[in-house]
Parts: structure tokens; C-alpha cells; sequence
């Protein structure tokens, strides 16, 4: 009897012995190199929008067409983590979001689609009535006042009535990208007027060119962000990045050229350059709007050391004018992108980081200059300042989002094991009652359990 006994708990220890093996630890989105899923990620796809205070997710293989999403996350300052089953079927959307990024529903990387109703028909208004409405009788050479007025009316309504009724739905990236459009092409006009009209004489067809390439722009950016599916983030990075294009150009172009004829190439190709790496950055790294602003603020630091370097001459040296603000340019949207891809800064955190920059570069060059009674001082203790406060608030709110950051160390090839005495009493109902206990109790509740993780 004793043997029985003997052999059965053996027979229990042995079967209850569970290896997980077959658990075989995969990229989340192996197209976008994303290993885990983090909650940064969260915040753009919203994939598991139903776990509050999510903090990351990775995933298992338990079969061909089985996966297993190991979630973790925070509730009421504590963390929890649960297993989740889904299928291939259900994998293969979720990587299909993250690849495609058309997934802008996000309270902090973008707004939602009644806001891109507003702000498409907005920026239309507000273009066509403080741009077509003087620019159209000009170019047509109206001199009457009344006619000039009624004109101007007539063609500011049109640029914003036919936009708003021939595009009823709209996304984030149609209205940033249409927008944008519509105000660069004021600008683009200009510059390729000036390549045959170098004096601009003519003053009509200066403004045709104006009016002509904020249409044809506006159209492009629509149809670009419609027909290439661009999410909210890559039309606000595509834009961030051409508007700096602009900015780069300008200065290298003015290396060679004083006038505006003279840099109107340099500005438009580093324009339509930038558009593409901003596009590219957007695609391939967690670009936030917030990162999107640091750019700013680093080009505005850069750009006020290169007005220190000038001042020192009195801005009469034209050779150091141009080298410091090339060089300037060059080295501000370079570190600002560099800033932007290694840390992730939220919008309204840039805001605060940018605005205490200029504010405490004011109040100290302004101290300065009065202190030493000359301009250069003024400069150079500004913009000491204002980098100060930069790279003091930037590492502040890195450190802050880094520490909310749950680090998750897995540790493979490790053993647990756990030990259940009363389960094989149980079985002999020495305690409990037979119509109690079941013969699935002990599948649910094993004598002796080791589990190897590998």
C-alpha cells in the first residue's frame, strides 16, 4: 500500500511538472524594428485603449497562429500585468497600424477630426480674405476703389467658400498639409517670379504669381495628404522641416547672392528637401509635436549666437554675417533633431522650455547691455542665458519622462517552482467533501509545480 502511495506522489510530482518552452518571445512589429510595445507607442496607435495607465506590451509565440501579449499596467500607483490571447489575424492588424501610421487619434500628437473641419476652413478664411482680397484686383490692375472692393470681396469668398464645400470630411494631415500649402505658395510665387523678373516691374504679374501658386499648393497638399495617407505627425514633421528648409537655404544661398533672385533656387529645393527628410524622420522615428517645437527653440538659440559673432564688427562685416548665420542654421535643426529623436518631449513641455529660454536670454542680455553699455555684451550674455535655461529644463523634463517610464528586465532561463500539500489530501477527500472536489482539481491545482522560462 505504502508503494502505491509512494508511486502515485511521484507519478503527481512528475506530471505536474510544467516547461513553457514553446513560448517564444517575437518582435511587436518586426517592420518597424518595435521589440515592445511601449506606452509612448500607446499614445499615437491606441491599440489597448481599455487598459488605463498602460505602460507597455510585449509579445509571445505560443503556436503558428497563436500569440500570447504579455500587457503590463498602472492603477492606483501600482503595476499589474495580464495575459492576453490573440490571433494571427488580429497581430497582423495591429502591426498593419503601426506600419501604415494612420492612426492620429491621440490627445497629445494630434486633434481630432471636427477640429481639422475647423482649421482647414479657418486657414482658407483667413487666406483668402487677407490675401486674394487686395492680391486679385492688383494683378488684374483695378484702379476704381469701389470696383477694386467689390472684386477683392467677390474673390476672397470664392478662395473660401469652394474649398469648404467641395471637401465636406477631412483629416488632421489634408488640413495641415492644405494649409500650409495655401500660405507657402505666397511665398513660392515670389521666388519663382523673381528668376525672370529679377527688379519685380511688374507688379500684376508679381501678384498673378502669388495667388497662382497658393492655389495650386493648397490643392497639392490636400491630394498629398489624402492620396499618401499621411497621419497627423507626418504632415506636422513634413511641414516643420520644409519651413526650416526655407530658413537653410536662404542663409547658404545669401553666402553667394544679396538678393532675393540670387537665393530663390537654393531656397526652394532646400525646401522641397526638407519636406522629404522631415517625412522620412516622421516614418521612422517617435517624432512628437513636442520634438517638432524643440526644433524651433534650438534654430532660435543658433540663430542668436550667430547674431552675437555678427555684432562684434557692428554687422559690418557681410562675410561674417553670412558664415555665422549659415553655420547657425545648419548646427540649430541639426541638434534640434538630434534632441527630438533621442528624447520625447510633450508639446506643451517644448512650450515651456522655449519660452523660458527667450524670456531669460531677454532679461539677462538686456542687463548686460545696460551693464556694459554695448551691444555685443548684450548678445553674448542673452544667448549664455537662454542656452542655459535650454539645456536645464530640456534635461529636467527628459529625466522626468524617463523615470515614468517603467524599465522592464525580463530574465529568461530562470526556474520557479511552487509546492501544494493539500491537493493530494483533497484528492483523498481527508478534508473536503467528494461532491466538492471534482477530478479537475488537481489540473488547476498541481501537488508540485516547476515552470522553466526560456
Amino acid at each position: 500500500m505504502k508503494i502505491k502511495l509512494y508511486l502515485g506522489i511521484l507519478v503527481l510530482l512528475l506530471s505536474s511538472v510544467k516547461l513553457t518552452a514553446q513560448l517564444k518571445v517575437v518582435p511587436f512589429c518586426p517592420s518597424k524594428n518595435i521589440v515592445v510595445y511601449t506606452a509612448k507607442m500607446e499614445k499615437k496607435y491606441h491599440l489597448f485603449s481599455e487598459y488605463k495607465g498602460f505602460v507597455s506590451g510585449e509579445l509571445h509565440q505560443q503556436s503558428d497562429s497563436v500569440y500570447l501579449i504579455e500587457i503590463i499596467y498602472k492603477n492606483q500607483g501600482k503595476y499589474y500585468m495580464i495575459e492576453e490571447s490573440i490571433t494571427d489575424s488580429i497581430l497582423e492588424d495591429f502591426r498593419s497600424k503601426i506600419k501604415n501610421g494612420n492612426v492620429y487619434v491621440s490627445s497629445d500628437n494630434s486633434y481630432n477630426d471636427i477640429n481639422a473641419r475647423l482649421r482647414f476652413n479657418l486657414g482658407g478664411a483667413v487666406y483668402s480674405f487677407s490675401g486674394y482680397s487686395w492680391m486679385v484686383p492688383l494683378a488684374l490692375h483695378i484702379k476704381n476703389p469701389k470696383v477694386f472692393i467689390g472684386v477683392g470681396l467677390v474673390s476672397s469668398s470664392i478662395g473660401f467658400f469652394i474649398p469648404m464645400v467641395l471637401t465636406k470630411n477631412v483629416t488632421p494631415s489634408e488640413t495641415v498639409l492644405k494649409n500650409y500649402g495655401q500660405f507657402k505658395g505666397f511665398g513660392d510665387g515670389l521666388f519663382v517670379y523673381s528668376l525672370f523678373d529679377k527688379k519685380f516691374e511688374n507688379t500684376n504679374k508679381t501678384f498673378l504669381y502669388s495667388i497662382s501658386f497658393s492655389i495650386l499648393e493648397g490643392t497639392a497638399g490636400y491630394f498629398i495628404g489624402r492620396i499618401g495617407k499621411f497621419s497627423y505627425l507626418n504632415a506636422l514633421t513634413t511641414r516643420t522641416y520644409s519651413f526650416y528648409g526655407y530658413y537653410l537655404g536662404g542663409t547658404f544661398g545669401f553666402l553667394f547672392n544679396d538678393n532675393l533672385s540670387g537665393i530663390s533656387v537654393p531656397m526652394l529645393i532646400s525646401n522641397l528637401a526638407g519636406a522629404a527628410g522631415g517625412y522620412y524622420i516622421s516614418k521612422n522615428f517617435d517624432f512628437t509635436r513636442g520634438d517638432n517645437r524643440i526644433v524651433f527653440g534650438t534654430s532660435l538659440l543658433a540663430a542668436s549666437w550667430a547674431t552675437s559673432f555678427s555684432s562684434i564688427n557692428d554687422f559690418n562685416n557681410n562675410n561674417v554675417v553670412k558664415t555665422s548665420y549659415a553655420i547657425g542654421s545648419t548646427i540649430g535643426i541639426g541638434i534640434g533633431t538630434f534632441l527630438g529623436i533621442k528624447q520625447n518631449l510633450t508639446a506643451s513641455q517644448s512650450v515651456i522650455v522655449n519660452l523660458s529660454s527667450v524670456g531669460t536670454g531677454l532679461i539677462f542680455g538686456g542687463i548686460a547691455g545696460i551693464a556694459y553699455g554695448n551691444i555685443p555684451a548684450g548678445f553674448f550674455v542673452g544667448s549664455a542665458a537662454g542656452t542655459g535655461t535650454f539645456i536645464w529644463l530640456y534635461r529636467k523634463y527628459a529625466l522626468k519622462n524617463k523615470a515614468e517610464q517603467v524599465s522592464l528586465n525580463h530574465k529568461f532561463d530562470n526556474f520557479s517552482f511552487s509546492v501544494n500539500p493539500s491537493a493530494y489530501f483533497m484528492k483523498q477527500n481527508k478534508f473536503m467533501n467528494r461532491t466538492i472536489v471534482n477530478n479537475d482539481y488537481l489540473f488547476y491545482n498541481p501537488l508540485f509545480s516547476v515552470t522553466y522560462k526560456f
